[in-house]
């Protein structure tokens, strides 16, 4: 596996994501051994390899699904531990090869996560709506379609039309193409080719 495009230090923005050290293992397999490296806020990072290669533990690593066995995660400066990991996981989109919409019509996937009381202070208006989407070169009208017509690169924007609308600001992507498309957000926003991690 190898990173590209992270590592540039910004003393204005400063680290937003560092990896000191890291080691996973599960069922005796050494998935990740003494990984570090350090993302600035603003930047973009690529992550390639193999199948095996431990980019999707990586991911997984930084939202909380795969607990280290040794080394230390930091997000923002703070090590991330059962108490800064709610706050992280307000803050990041990860979006899959092929998103779960959750529901059965575009729209309604769209506007899903706003239902939860947490969320419904951020409810979009439709020209936010219309914004977004334009942004992510999606047409108005895909939100008239059903979900399982889409294609995958369509379900993969629309998750991401929905990530921004909730003002998440740091985008995990997972892309099988070498060069995925991308759209500029606040943070970082990570990729692997051949699958990104």
């Amino acid at each position: 596996m190898h990173p590209q495009g992270c590592g540039h230090w910004n003393e204005r923005r400063g680290w937003m994501i560092q990896f000191e050290n890291i080691s996973i293992q599960a069922q005796n397999r050494m998935i990740l051994k003494g990984v570090s490296f350090e993302i600035a806020k603003g930047e973009k990072a690529v992550f390639f390899g193999p199948s095996g290669s431990g980019k999707t533990t990586i991911l997984m690593c930084l939202i909380g699904g795969a607990v280290p066995t040794a080394g230390t995660v930091q997000f923002n400066g703070e090590p991330l531990t059962a108490r800064t990991l709610p706050h992280l996981r307000q803050t990041v989109a990860f979006i899959g090869q092929e998103p779960v919409l959750g529901a059965t019509g575009a729209r309604e996937a769209l506007l899903l996560p706003f239902s939860f009381r947490a969320n419904r202070a951020l409810t979009p208006s439709e020209e936010q709506i219309r914004q977004v989407l334009k942004s992510l070169l999606l047409p108005p009208d895909i939100l008239e379609k059903q979900t399982n017509v889409l294609s995958g690169g369509e379900k993969q924007r629309l998750a991401v039309a929905r990530a921004l609308l909730l003002e998440k600001t740091v985008f995990l992507c997972w892309m099988r193409s070498p060069r995925p498309w991308t759209h500029k957000v606040a943070g970082p926003c990570w990729h692997s080719s051949g699958n990104r991690a």
